[in-house]
């Protein structure tokens, strides 16, 4: 296997240097920084971007997620906080779906949860999944959308 190439971001960042963002370089509007990934590493928390749209933030807050304070999100600038729209409070939100003739507009919301919540969510959604990979390994589903079909195999 060839050795890969070490980057000059990636050189900097094992060195310990500050990794700079170009202007104008590739960056996802609701991409957090390196530090900000790295605070809530430290603070045991996994952020996450909900949408405003079906009660999704209310599911959110229901299962154990929380609004996100902007001190926590600092890379994200300070338009995050009031951008488009001055009634969000200090929610560190962003317009993810523009006003159009399918609807309103649509606001993501960054949130966080507790590391343990989170991964027991993780491991009751692969419990749900282990149970659809047995029943489609055995031929039997509940449904026919659920099954591979005759002469298909499955396995890990």
């Amino acid at each position: 296997m060839a050795k890969q190439s070490k980057t000059p971001r990636r050189e900097a960042r094992e060195a310990g240097q500050p990794v700079r963002v170009p202007l104008g370089g590739r960056r996802s509007k609701l991409q957090l920084s390196e530090a900000d990934q790295r605070e809530f590493v430290r603070r045991k928390m996994i952020p996450r971007w909900i949408n405003d749209d079906g009660g999704r933030l209310n599911a959110a807050l229901a299962g154990g997620y929380n609004y996100v304070d902007p001190k926590y999100a600092t890379s994200l600038g300070h338009g995050v906080l009031s951008e488009g729209n001055s009634d969000k409070g200090s929610r560190v939100s962003k317009i993810v779906t523009r006003a159009g003739v399918d609807g309103p507009a649509v606001w993501g919301f960054l949130m966080e949860i507790n590391e343990k919540l989170w991964k027991a969510d993780q491991d009751t959604k692969e419990l749900r999944h282990a149970e659809v990979d047995k029943a489609l390994n055995i031929g039997d589903g509940g449904t026919d959308s659920n099954q591979y079909g005759s002469g298909v195999t499955f396995s890990h």
